[in-house]
């Protein structure tokens, strides 16, 4: 079946959408009556066997060409400077053409489930707005060979690439992935995660965040397999190689440092403490009677605050810029200031930093 000359006559459509026909050939001048106000083009669910790429640079406000589920074994090369996505799944594409291909704003590219494409890759490099290129069941296995997916995308969010028999993957073969990439290497054949491949792609989570080498950290530095594959060191100076897991839960509170004039004395956790926040310390709070039944004169000679070795007392305003470790509660005459040491620079963090770029 054809999709004749004039079958749409002299009506021009912003969206044309063919489903579930018997359509295997399309006449250009069929799409073309709507060149200047086509936005949507799906042909899906046919038997198209062939589709007019070449009309393609008179369509400049098309965003969407969808060619989901059809016949099409070959597909020429794809001019459009406005296209924004291109479906073509679920077809048996086997040849791609390279030359003249040009889709500098396109963000969608899906050319799964061909499983004898071969894909001139190369293009990927000049789709500077690529947010998702989705290629499952497209015939990459055995071997990723280095080089074969150059992204060149900073906005690139999802590489799919699951259930291509892949078994090998050579160092990059994979580049140009950014902090927010997820790419998904389900149901292949990998069998071995070699450092020089997947190292660069763990990296860059360790690279200009600020993830503190805290408790929250535990389950890396538990899995030893893991944590060999992950580069990066603390604020302090300490590379993840060094880091031991020694975390426990807080037996008592989790209170934010504001309230630390309300804590037992000698209760006081500030560190290795994996359910608080790193803005909270863990103690036992104090009784009611016992912080309404001792008086100031009590509390000041049993708890002075030692600040001829350093210590001050501050408004818990301020417990931002303490040492945590140096906390001494109710060691102030007033129960709205805390004795401890300030920390130098205010509230003590550890950020991660990458050694060196992946």
């Amino acid at each position: 079946m054809k999709l004749p000359r004039g079958v749409l006559g002299l009506i021009s459509f912003q969206a044309i959408r063919i489903d579930n026909t018997n359509v295997e050939t399309v006449h250009p001048s069929a799409i073309l009556a709507s060149n200047d106000r086509l936005l949507v083009l799906e042909i899906q669910n046919s038997r198209l066997k062939e589709f007019p790429s070449h009309i393609l640079p008179q369509l400049p406000n098309l965003l969407t060409l969808n060619l989901r589920n059809n016949s099409l074994t070959v597909l020429p090369a794809v001019e459009s400077f406005n296209l924004r996505v291109l479906h073509l799944p679920f077809n048996n594409i086997a040849r791609v053409e390279e030359d003249g291909w040009d889709t500098p704003n396109l963000r969608v590219l899906d050319v799964g489930m061909n499983p004898s494409l071969e894909f001139p890759f190369g293009v990927l490099k000049n789709m500077e707005m690529l947010e998702r290129f989705w290629c499952p069941r497209c015939n990459l296995g055995p071997t990723l060979s280095t080089g074969l997916l150059q992204f060149n995308s900073q906005t690139l969010k999802t590489v799919g690439l699951s259930e291509n028999k892949i078994a090998r993957i050579e160092p990059d073969a994979i580049t140009g992935l950014t902090l927010d990439t997820e790419v998904f290497l389900n149901g292949n054949n990998i069998s071995k995660l070699s450092e020089e491949v997947f190292r660069p792609m763990l990296e860059l989570l360790s690279q200009e965040n600020p993830i503190g080498c805290d408790c929250a950290l535990d389950w890396l530095v538990s899995d030893s397999k893991i944590l060999k594959s992950v580069r990066g060191t603390c604020g302090d100076g300490t590379d993840f190689g060094s880091l031991t897991s020694n975390c426990g839960t807080c037996p008592h509170e989790c209170v934010s440092r504001e309230e630390a004039s309300s804590c037992e004395p000698g209760t006081v956790i500030t560190t290795n403490v994996d359910n608080c926040q790193s803005s909270e310390l863990c103690c036992q709070r104090m009784a009611p009677e016992a912080n309404t039944t001792s008086s100031p004169a009590t509390d000041a000679a049993s708890l002075s605050c030692p600040v001829d070795s350093g210590y001050s007392c501050l408004d818990t305003a301020f417990a931002a810029i303490c040492d945590l470790d140096t906390l001494l509660p109710l060691a102030c005459s007033s129960e709205n200031r805390l004795c401890c040491k300030i920390s130098i620079g205010g509230e003590r963090t550890t950020t991660i930093l990458a050694s060196e770029n992946s």
